[in-house]
């Protein structure tokens, strides 16, 4: 049993690598100024996410059928064979990705930005908006909002923060630009957002385990062929994969994504799914609750 724990914590690891990093890095492939490629990122997105729920079809159905009739263990390796085969694929490529310029931790920023605001938190705000210190390029410059003002503190110019006399370099400690302050008010405005979808992952969570609890109490025979108990999450990932193309097919190119623009937008698409979500939600509560 240690040695299963141990894999379960490696997988955990894992796991956790990839899906912090495979979406950042595609989301770097895609110039965000071209229209053209931010238009191809959202159609990437949405067949990057079909692609997955095909894998794990594939998983819950034909490697679960494999290691429950044929081969209990021999089918991990596998899986191990697909996953070298994947990584050789991706190393392969790896001189041709487009990446990004290190430009420090982005928690070290934030703290950094507090840091200098709240140091000058009794200075008097320019009457000025330009004195606000600035030496990001034109291009990666984000221009100021009237949100959070206390923050602004942070970018006021004041005795002693270049350090020593003569240098253009400022204490980051104590100076920060425009352009991260106003990227802390953008993490500020997405908190809430990110807020609603805490529940929602946590009831996602529940949902591929619960099917497979309830399925291995319930009659799977069809003929004589004996339905695996980790095979009726093929619905859930199903439904998925039917909502992922109707949206690729009906809303985005009949809302002109095809042509630059999304016309029904994040902001609105975002609502509805936790709508659906909390309406299904809703409806399994009421059914549990009568079965009781």
């Amino acid at each position: 049993m240690g040695i299963f724990y141990i894999d379960l914590c490696a997988l955990g690891m894992g796991l956790a690598g990839v899906k912090s990093s495979v979406s950042a890095l595609a989301t770097d492939q895609f110039d965000h100024n071209d229209k053209k490629e931010k238009t191809k990122m959202e159609y990437f997105f949405n067949r990057f996410y079909l692609v997955i729920n095909v894998g794990t079809i594939l998983a819950v159905t034909v490697l679960v059928y494999i290691q429950d009739k044929v081969a209990e263990w021999g089918i991990g390796f596998v899986r191990l064979l697909y996953m070298i085969t994947a990584d050789v694929i991706y190393l392969s490529r790896s001189r041709k990705y487009r990446y990004k310029k290190r430009s420090g931790s982005p928690l070290i920023q934030v703290v950094q930005v507090i840091a200098a605001a709240i140091k000058k938190r009794k200075l008097e705000f320019p009457s000025d908006v330009s004195l606000l210190y600035e030496d990001s390029s034109p291009e990666s410059r984000v221009h100021r909002t009237n949100d959070f003002r206390w923050l602004d503190k942070a970018a006021v110019i004041s005795d002693g923060d270049f350090g020593k006399e003569g240098s253009a370099t400022p204490n980051p400690w104590k100076l920060c630009t425009v352009t991260k302050v106003e990227e802390l008010k953008m993490m500020i405005r997405i908190l809430p957002i990110w807020a609603t979808i805490i529940m929602f992952r946590c009831v996602h969570a529940q949902m591929i385990t619960f099917s497979v609890q309830q399925a291995a109490s319930m009659d799977r025979s069809i003929g004589k062929f004996q339905v695996p108990p980790a095979s009726f999450n093929v619905f859930f990932i199903g439904g998925i994969m039917i909502t992922l193309a109707l949206y690729d097919s009906l809303i985005m190119k009949r809302s002109g994504g095809s042509k630059g623009s999304d016309k029904f937008a994040k902001d609105r698409r975002r609502p509805c799914n936790l709508y659906n979500s909390n309406g299904s939600c809703s409806r399994n509560g009421a059914e549990e609750i009568e079965s009781n």
